[in-house]
């Protein structure tokens, strides 16, 4: 039947018994249901053209966290290093007037034995000295000079 074109006859035969009203729902329904797809796929490719910019508003975003991540990182790194140096320059700082006041203890003690000296001895260690020996040359040249005449 469905490789025919009906009759005059057939379709009356087919509306008594009921098949042409049938028919006619079924492509009623059909084309409902086309209507409701169609309707359904625009939706969601609204939604999913929401959904790709939406992403690709995030997507953006988290590039640019990811940049200003990395450019606190390296921000970060550099004051560390610029730190760590000064640690390194203060230590070495500390370790010298640490040996400066060592050795000025050293030549406070020094002092402090030569202050609890007496006079005498004191006088005795210094006409041992070279200093003691060049104070005298020094001091007799110029008197050598005025006995002898000479002016220099």
């Amino acid at each position: 039947m469905a490789s025919e074109i009906p009759t005059d006859e057939d379709v009356e035969e087919m509306e008594q018994s009921g098949v042409v009203a049938v028919l006619q729902r079924a492509i009623g329904h059909w084309g409902h249901s086309g209507a409701l797809i169609s309707g359904a796929a625009t939706v969601f490719v609204h939604e999913l053209e929401s959904l790709n910019q939406e992403l690709k508003k995030k997507e953006d975003r988290n590039q640019s966290l990811e940049n200003d991540l990395s450019s606190l990182k390296t921000t970060y790194d550099s004051k560390l290093s610029d730190l760590n140096s000064e640690v390194s320059r203060q230590k070495a700082q500390v370790k010298k007037a640490m040996e400066e006041a060592g050795a000025m203890k050293d030549k406070n003690d020094e002092l402090q034995v030569k202050l609890s000296k007496s006079k005498e001895e004191i006088i005795a260690e210094f006409q041992k000295s070279a200093a003691y020996d060049q104070a005298l040359a020094d001091a007799g040249a110029p008197e050598l000079q005025h006995v002898s005449g000479l002016n220099v």
